[in-house]
């Protein structure tokens, strides 16, 4: 098994899962629309990988696409096409000419040229007809392939990042939720023969939930990814370390030490300790490596690690300005203490950032920063206290931002 920290896996550097996967498995052989629903780092897209891993051994087709690098209409249309095109299903040729052709067309209207027929000048922007027009090719062949026969599965990702992205363009309040039902209309045509898997590191939920669009998914079976159980994490740590010949096995207290350093039992940050504790210099090692002792150097190691500022620059694939400014003055007063802070101390410290605020409007942006926050993996709230679910984020955000 490999330390591959922060990328899917499957196969081999695949560990644990088994009831998630036997539940997405069904699911999808049930013929169900699914939203995998985790916060960030919960290895959402390793479950889903690893299932398309098996189902592709039993006799179904995969279609993989990865959207979050689209910038507009037409490159979403492109990135599903060629995962079309790439993908063991066949794909009818002159359908795949319209499809082409669809797609020029709108990246032309887009770039502000005019196009249409008979004359007829359509802005895609503007015009729902037009991008109905472009997008029906590629709906009627992803209709065509769930009446072929053949047994395969759609599996979306990163959506909301592209969606986000999207909103902020001219006229986005209007083109998302057109993506957004032009897909509900296409999982839809493909009823229970072709099933679709949707996730990301944004959640898609949380998306539509802000920007009132949560009619858009409900055709989607909710299914959730949480921490990996004692057991799991213990045999992630010890596989990794038989992999690795100068430690082969882990001290019973050793594997205890990390578990308990980690916290929230994610596979990202069981690997991320366990890439700092072997990383650690011989200079530095105790004489007894790996030791408790080691375990306490390695996680100052790596709650310093750069691996972890994505989880700043992620809150503007979230949130506006204004809005990333008061989650991160929430997030330093929690990060300040390790027992947390309370929703009181959290709402005077939106007070005292902005004093003039309406205070029902300040609840509005606590209680919807506390749940998105929530959501995504930075905070959990029990006992009246609001607290990091993870204690490597928790230290690396007090180093990095917290005063």
């Amino acid at each position: 098994m490999r330390n591959i920290t922060g990328n899917p896996v499957s196969g081999r550097d695949f560990h644990g899962r088994r009831s998630e996967l036997k539940s997405l498995r069904r699911a999808i052989e049930n013929g169900n629309h699914v939203l995998i629903l985790a916060p960030r780092r919960v290895g959402k897209s390793s479950v889903v990988l690893e299932t398309e891993r098996l189902l592709t051994e039993s006799g179904w087709k995969v279609i993989s696409i990865d959207v979050q690098h689209a910038e507009d209409e037409a490159g979403f249309l492109q990135l599903i096409y060629e995962a079309i095109d790439e993908s063991p299903v066949e794909l009818e040729k002159t359908l795949g000419e319209n499809i082409r052709s669809g797609i020029s067309s709108i990246r032309s209207m887009l770039r502000g040229f005019k196009g249409g027929a008979a004359g007829v000048q359509l802005e895609v922007a503007e015009n729902e007809s037009a991008w109905e027009e472009a997008a029906n090719p590629l709906r009627a062949q992803i209709k065509r392939l769930a009446k072929a026969g053949d047994r395969v599965l759609i599996a979306m990702d990163e959506l909301p990042i592209f969606l986000s992205r999207l909103l902020l363009r001219p006229d986005g309040n209007e083109r998302v939720p057109r993506i957004l039902n032009w897909l509900r209309s296409v999982r839809q045509a493909c009823q229970s023969n072709l099933p679709w898997v949707m996730c990301g590191s944004i959640g898609l939920d949380t998306f539509v939930q802000n920007h009132g669009l949560e009619g858009s998914i409900n055709d989607l079976t909710e299914m959730s990814v949480g921490a990996f159980s004692i057991e799991d994490a213990t045999g992630l740590l010890q596989r990794l370390a038989a992999a690795e010949p100068e430690i082969e096995k882990l001290p019973n207290e050793v594997t205890q030490a990390i578990l308990d350093r980690v916290g929230w039992l994610l596979p990202y940050y069981l690997q991320l300790m366990f890439h700092a504790l072997i990383s650690l210099p011989d200079d530095v090692r105790s004489n007894n490596y790996p030791s408790v002792e080691d375990v306490a150097k390695a996680y100052m190691s790596a709650a310093r690690t750069k691996n972890l500022g994505h989880w700043s620059s992620r809150l503007n694939d979230l949130l506006t300005q204004d809005e990333k400014r008061r989650a991160h003055l929430l997030l330093d007063r929690v990060a300040a203490a390790a027992d947390g802070s309370t929703r009181e101390d959290l709402r005077g410290v939106l007070v005292a950032a902005a004093p003039q605020t309406n205070p029902e409007e300040l609840e509005r942006h606590l209680r919807k920063l506390l749940k998105l926050l929530s959501d995504d993996g930075y905070v959990s709230e029990e006992g009246g206290r609001v607290r990091f679910r993870s204690f490597l984020l928790r230290d690396f955000w007090k180093q990095e931002y917290a005063q």
